[in-house]
């Protein structure tokens, strides 16, 4: 029973840090409780320094992480553990394990968030060029409530969900509204296809579109930088918490 108590307090812990990202998760395998407290506590170790550095990390990946790096640590480092991709599916979107459902939307996620924000911001300008900037900010004001809209409908269909911006780059309410717009199309086809994405990720690039658009000395290079490197580190710094913290418990011998 103080097991189970212990699964539950730390779950809860995570959900809490998760929270500081904006983001829900849920997941569902077969592990020792023990295994799946070293998961949460590696997620939870990653979430809690990006969120204190501001820094838009998705707890999704640091999910991830954290459950390979414990499951690879249980197993005494059989790397069969770990499910790259199930060979012989009809179609790859709707193909299993890690490759297809972490590994490959991290990398198409942000590049579609990035180019799509462009586009689209790149389009509006082109259409409001004629615009007086006080009648752009007054009805855009008014369309980002719709954009918004989206974006949490968006996040309804998928895992997460953020707000940002203002450390990357300057934002009006019309590039708020073509960030959003474009991360929450984004996240739409992706659940159309059954592809679980980060929406900070999503959103993130969408912004760093938008900047793009605006002209590139626009955006802050500086905090692009911290931000890639935090993604970039997630899945490796989780799972080696994670890791870890089953090597100890082993040793204390809590599990066999």
């Amino acid at each position: 029973m103080t097991l189970i108590l212990v699964v539950i307090l730390v779950a809860l812990i995570f959900e809490y840090t998760n929270g500081f990202h904006d983001t829900a998760n849920s997941i569902a395998t077969v592990v020792t409780s023990d295994v799946l407290v070293c998961a949460l506590l590696g997620a939870i170790v990653w979430n809690l320094p990006t969120w204190w550095l501001g820094l838009p990390s998705s707890s999704s990946h640091a999910l991830a992480g954290g459950l390979c790096g414990a499951c690879l640590a249980a197993a005494n480092n059989h790397s069969s553990v770990i499910i790259w991709f199930l060979p012989g599916t009809t179609h790859w979107w709707k193909g299993k394990g890690l490759l297809w459902k972490v590994v490959l939307p991290m990398v198409t996620s942000p590049l579609c968030g990035l180019v799509g924000g462009f586009l689209v911001m790149g389009l509006l300008y082109y259409w409001l060029r004629r615009w007086r900037p006080y009648t752009v900010n007054r009805v855009f004001g008014r369309l980002q409530l719709f954009s918004a809209a989206h974006l949490g409908f968006s996040h309804g269909t998928n895992d997460a969900q953020k707000t940002l911006g203002h450390k990357m780059v300057k934002l009006h309410p019309v590039h708020g509204f073509a960030a959003e717009t474009t991360s929450a199309s984004v996240l739409l086809a992706a659940s159309h296809l059954g592809m679980p994405l980060s929406t900070t990720h999503a959103i993130t690039t969408s912004i760093m579109g938008v900047g793009c658009a605006k002209g590139f000395n626009a955006l802050q290079f500086s905090v692009v930088e911290q931000i890639l490197w935090a993604w970039v580190l997630t899945i490796p710094a989780s799972g080696g918490v994670g890791y870890l913290l089953v090597k100890l418990v082993e040793r204390w011998g809590w599990i066999h």
